[in-house]
């Protein structure tokens, strides 16, 4: 997936005037100006620049005048130079100077592209713990800073390309670092770079700590244990939910409406809960728990989702009267166990 910024947009500058051309009017009695553009070269990138137009004048020049206020132009002798500041949109844009000898003039059009920076790949990706070289295609017309905010990640520009290196991963656990990017002076953003490895990293066991209410007024914690596509719950549930390791975003996916076993007369089943809806009956809505490693809290995962457009606020155990495959909303008892705001902490030895 490649992030764009701007398309160039070339073919605005195809309309209007014809840059160092003058003005030619079908009027039989126009007055022809004695003011001959000589050579220019006033189509410019995004970024700053500077050109020139060089006149034959007669009566020599005697004052120029800019259209826009982002190009202006001085005069020295029969030559006129043309500064443009940075065009930061996506669009191309133009400004018509109006060169004077004495009370003739003659016109020329300043034209400049509109900003391109267009990068391969998205604002994250994750890889395993392996020493790894790669590179992203990257399409710009103007200056373009890389800096890296980790020792294990290096990254340079060239002939086109982001070339990024990375170390082995051996500190014992996943972790992320970010590329941050600059382009011209206003586009700003970074790339969040993750190395994990999902065997290693993070297989094993956790707290699912959650808050008892939505006010979070009284915090609780289960023990859970992650393994190749389940999270189990030892000695609580019989049976164990199924989570997808998405290797890509060092994400667990983690659908709803899945059976964990009897308790009493009733059948156990998740869901989740917003402030106004939830997902009972609907198997095909996920709870995603993206992993993050901190020297504070170490490897956590927070359980989000979106539920008709409102956040999740609870992971919701249900009790239902019947046992049915996917639960049905006409049978639910109540909650067994309601997870607010759940997320995941790795045990440390």
């Amino acid at each position: 997936m490649k992030r764009i910024y701007g398309i160039l947009g070339i073919c605005f500058l195809l309309i209007g005037f014809v840059a160092c051309s003058r003005d030619e009017v079908d009027n039989p009695y126009a007055k022809e100006s004695t003011i001959r553009v000589d050579s220019c070269s006033v189509l410019f990138q995004a970024a700053p620049s500077t050109g020139h137009v060089k006149v034959v004048a007669p009566n020599g020049i005697t004052k120029v005048e800019s259209e826009h206020s982002w190009c202006t132009a001085t005069v020295s002798g029969d030559v006129v130079t043309v500064k443009v500041e940075e065009n930061a949109g996506a669009l191309g844009r133009s400004s018509v100077l109006k060169i004077y000898s004495g009370d003739d003039f003659t016109k020329v059009t300043v034209q400049q592209t509109g900003i391109i920076f267009a990068m391969e790949g998205g604002h994250a990706m994750a890889f395993n713990d392996a020493k790894r070289s790669f590179s992203l295609a990257l399409k710009h017309n103007v200056d373009v800073k890389l800096t890296s905010m980790a020792d294990w990640i290096t990254c340079s520009l060239k002939d086109g390309e982001v070339s990024i290196d990375l170390t082995k991963n051996d500190t014992g656990h996943m972790r992320q670092g970010y590329i941050k990017y600059q382009a011209g002076s206003t586009i700003v953003d970074s790339i969040k770079i993750t190395q994990c490895d999902f065997d290693k990293d993070i297989v094993g066991m956790y707290h699912l700590v959650f808050y008892k209410d939505e006010n979070k007024t009284q915090k609780g914690a289960v023990n859970v244990k992650i393994t190749k596509g389940y999270m189990e719950f030892p000695g609580l549930f019989v049976e164990k939910l199924k989570a997808d390791f998405e290797s890509e975003t060092a994400t667990l996916s983690i659908p709803s409406c899945q059976y964990l076993g009897e308790m009493q007369s009733f059948y156990l089943y998740t869901y989740y809960e917003s402030k106004k809806y939830w997902t009972v009956s609907n198997s095909k809505a996920v709870s995603l728990a993206p992993f993050s490693y901190s020297e504070k809290e170490g490897t956590t995962a927070p359980l989000t989702a979106i539920i008709n457009g409102e956040e999740m606020q609870a992971m919701v155990i249900g009790a239902f009267k019947k046992k049915t495959t996917p639960p049905k909303s006409a049978n639910l008892a109540g909650s067994a166990l309601d997870l607010y705001y759940p997320y995941l902490v790795k045990y440390t030895e």
